[in-house]
């Protein structure tokens, strides 16, 4: 027997397995979408999610609440003991 993967909470696209921490947790596949789930159904379990970051191409680095939300205050943290990142006018050349 076949079990169907979880349907997003948000999208109610297609979810894939993704293994956190030893925990089994379903992430979204739609491209527009960030949001995770335990896929129980029951949205008040999904905020136990252990929150995550990603590092965009642009070598920004952006915080998520374990639901896919970006914890906006994380991330200005973040960001602010990074500093601004490399540019050709503030990188010294030896």
């Amino acid at each position: 027997m076949t079990h169907r993967p979880p349907p997003c909470p948000t999208c109610s696209n297609d979810t894939e397995r993704i293994d956190v921490d030893g925990e089994t947790i379903w992430r979204c596949t739609a491209p527009d979408c960030r949001r995770r789930t335990y896929g129980t159904g029951d949205p008040d379990d999904d905020e136990e999610l252990p929150p995550y970051t990603e590092t965009g191409e642009d070598g920004v680095t952006t915080v998520y609440h374990g639901s896919g939300d970006i914890d906006i205050e994380a991330t200005g943290e973040l960001a602010a003991q990074d500093g601004p990142p490399p540019t050709p006018a503030n990188v010294l050349r030896l």
